[in-house]
């Protein structure tokens, strides 16, 4: 029962604007063998950027429960890219992926 749940409320979050992050992700983790997770955080920021006229309004919200200092759709991108940089994440694709054997096509 938790596990149909979970599912719903997955299948839910590709529906309201997360589908691009992961749409870009699979074809990276099935063609190099990199964690889940990793290209999610290297596409975050950029999606979210590209996606800003449509979430920004979000976004602002997020910020209000993070307790950012300045509620803003740039202080929360700053915030990710800082708390990516605190765990030691990589900020682009060819930081875990050498040029010469990334498969673009």
């Amino acid at each position: 029962m938790n596990m149909l749940k979970a599912v719903s409320m997955c299948s839910t979050a590709f529906q309201k604007s997360l589908g691009a992050i992961h749409s870009l992700n699979h074809p990276v983790n099935a063609l190099n063998n990199i964690h889940h997770g990793l290209p999610n955080s290297i596409f975050m920021p950029f999606v979210l950027t590209f996606n800003r006229d449509v979430i920004e309004n979000k976004i602002i919200k997020i910020s209000h429960n993070l307790v950012l200092k300045d509620k803003s759709f740039n202080t929360f991108i700053d915030w990710i890219l800082s708390f990516r940089e605190d765990l030691n994440m990589s900020h682009k694709l060819s930081d875990v992926i050498i040029a010469k054997d990334f498969n673009i096509e």
